[in-house]
């Protein structure tokens, strides 16, 4: 079994590869460092600006002194209102509870409810999404994404309907 290892050997200013071979051997190997450190997000977007010659300035956008999860209490709840075994319940009546749960805790008069549903099929090699929030929308996603690329997706349009 062959181990990588990475190191910059000292005043070489080379970064070099350790590929340990059969015998524990470590056998050095020069390698272009693009090759091992792929560009974030944001240098991929420095690049396009350069590229389009676009004149915009980052904003240092300000510090948040805590977390959000600290500067407001959230209410979960995991349960159904009426306590209930799943098992000894029919699929029909636990979607009837269902939707009386969510009709109790989060009113539609109150609140913006989206339904997003992100699925991929394997043998397809894509997704697929719904929406529902008022509107009902079916959405193919694209080749080779995943089922959290649809999820991203329907939440996406259900929020430029609103």
């Amino acid at each position: 079994m062959r181990k990588t290892q990475i190191m910059d050997p000292p005043g070489s200013g080379q970064l070099r590869a350790g590929i340990w071979g059969g015998q524990g051997h470590l056998h050095n190997t020069p390698f272009k460092t693009a090759a091992l450190f792929k560009t974030g997000f944001l240098q991929e977007v420095l690049k396009l600006k350069d590229s389009y010659n676009l004149n915009f300035k980052l904003e240092n956008l300000p510090t948040i002194l805590c977390s959000p999860l600290d500067c407001r209490i959230f209410n979960v709840v995991t349960d159904l209102v009426p306590a209930v075994r799943e098992l000894d319940i029919s699929c029909d009546v636990l979607r009837s509870i269902s939707y009386a749960t969510i009709n109790e805790l989060y009113p539609e008069s109150e609140w913006l409810r989206i339904y997003a549903d992100g699925s991929r099929m394997e043998q397809r090699m894509n997704a697929d999404t719904g929406i529902f929030c008022g509107l009902s929308v079916y959405v193919p996603v694209g080749r080779f994404a995943s089922a959290y690329d649809g999820e991203v997706e329907a939440l996406r349009i259900a929020l430029t309907q609103l």
